[in-house]
């Protein structure tokens, strides 16, 4: 099932910050999770919260996660860009040209 994205749906938009629906870019990625969430009807996002890679240490991400925990979220997959490299435990399984955009 797919959303609109409304501030009634992505209440974030207040803020100046857009969930991106990301399930046809990671469908036939080599990242189990995201895949089988797209093949049992579930859907992938993503949040661009610019300028926060450098602030937001692990632990401020592990911190996150549990927050969105609270809310349904099984966890929360994250990647920092800083000064063109990607810092994440999921690149790996994700093609460059597919994420790069």
């Amino acid at each position: 099932m797919r959303w609109k994205n409304t501030e009634a749906t992505n209440p974030i938009l207040r803020f100046g910050w857009e969930l991106k629906e990301v399930s046809d870019l990671v469908k036939n990625c080599e990242f189990k999770v995201f895949t089988d969430a797209v093949n049992n009807g579930g859907n992938v996002a993503v949040l661009n919260a610019k300028g926060c890679a450098e602030t937001y240490s692990r632990k401020k991400i592990d911190e996150l996660t549990e927050f969105a925990k609270k809310y349904g979220a099984k966890g929360l997959a994250w990647m920092k860009l800083v000064d063109g490299q990607i810092n994440s435990p999921i690149a790996k399984f994700l093609r460059k040209k597919n994420w790069m955009r």
